[in-house]
């Protein structure tokens, strides 16, 4: 079999190279994704209880924007 030129590599090497998930992806996602939907959880419930979760949020719109955001950025760590 010939060996390929350098500038290519072989698609078994491509694909077991691009699937591979790194240690701090997978530190970031068992962190952010929990986090993520705690917080976004927690804001919803506190929003329909009637309650403040965070003093200086009291539409609970952060809270739930920053929930989403953890979540898109373990979403996006996940290979």
């Amino acid at each position: 079999m010939p060996t390929p030129p350098p500038h290519r590599l072989p698609r078994r090497d491509l694909r077991r190279r691009g699937s591979a998930m790194s240690r701090a992806d997978k530190a970031v996602m068992a962190v952010t994704l929990p986090a993520g939907i705690a917080l976004f959880i927690a804001t919803e419930i506190a929003n329909f209880s009637g309650h403040e979760l965070f003093s200086w949020d009291p539409h609970h719109f952060f809270g739930q924007v920053g929930g989403m955001a953890l979540i898109v950025v373990a979403v996006t760590r996940w290979r």
